[in-house]
């Protein structure tokens, strides 16, 4: 059996190492041993840019019949015109981040190893309603608090040891509301976020105080803005906040 994984396998070469032949014919036996080998798969479309555009296209592609046979080992180029039929009973999601889009025209080349229908691709645009966050005292500063005093010693100190947490909706939306917060000890996870046996009173107040009605905003988890809840404790701050389109309400803050 040839290698089909590990570590620096492309550094391995293709076809198999050694004598190898094929027996049992009635002319005899047929030797493989000095045959050139390539492995016809995904990864050389990729390397020959299957996938560019306009005047950089490398490649004639044929159109695809809505009832041709689905075949394996086989790319697909999904135009500007996306398709919607819902995929199967067991659909496989994949995220595109919104950062890797355009405006308009973007263009979807897939590979298909199995032998799934390009038909049955569709393409949602999906907001996120509701954001959370859960940060604890023990958690690092972020980096802008960070500076390298000394660069020959390649020591690194804080300017400010308070840790934060960044709460942002996507552009063009704002934080209409905050469903949760808890200083001191919450349990659970976003959405299912509920206090504990230690939580400051003010939390929601000073939570609500700083994101609502913002794109983002930064909150410092420090007993200087919630008080001290439970002394001795590591506290954490827990928020579950609800994102609208500022559009809703004519107006956006940041």
């Amino acid at each position: 059996m040839i290698q089909n994984y590990g570590a620096f396998l492309e550094r391995d070469g293709a076809g198999f190492k050694g004598q190898i032949k094929l027996t049992g014919f009635k002319n005899g036996d047929i030797d493989l041993s000095n045959l050139s080998w390539t492995y016809q798969v995904g990864l050389k479309g990729e390397f020959l840019e299957v996938y560019s555009t306009g005047d950089n296209e490398k490649f004639e592609w044929s159109d695809l019949a809505v009832d041709a046979t689905p075949s394996t080992f086989t790319w697909y180029k999904l135009s500007r015109s996306w398709y919607s039929q819902v995929i199967n009973k067991y659909p496989q999601w994949y995220h595109v981040p919104r950062a890797w889009l355009e405006a308009s025209n973007n263009l979807l080349v897939v590979f298909e190893e199995t032998g799934g229908n390009p038909f049955e691709i569709s393409v949602k645009s999906r907001s996120a309603k509701v954001i959370c966050a859960q940060v604890s005292e023990s958690h690092y500063p972020p980096l802008r608090k960070w500076s390298r005093a000394d660069l020959t010693g390649g020591n690194i100190s804080r300017n400010d040891m308070t840790p934060e947490m960044h709460l942002k909706c996507q552009d063009g939306h704002i934080m209409s509301s905050i469903e949760f917060a808890s200083y001191g000890t919450p349990n659970g996870s976003c959405q299912k976020f509920s206090r504990g046996n230690c939580h400051a009173s003010n939390s929601s107040s000073v939570v609500t105080e700083a994101c609502q009605g913002k794109n983002k905003c930064d909150i410092a988890i420090s007993n200087a803005v919630f008080g001290d809840p439970c002394r001795g404790v590591i506290k954490t701050l827990a928020v579950e906040a609800r994102c609208i389109s500022s559009s809703n309400i004519g107006y956006s803050l940041y």
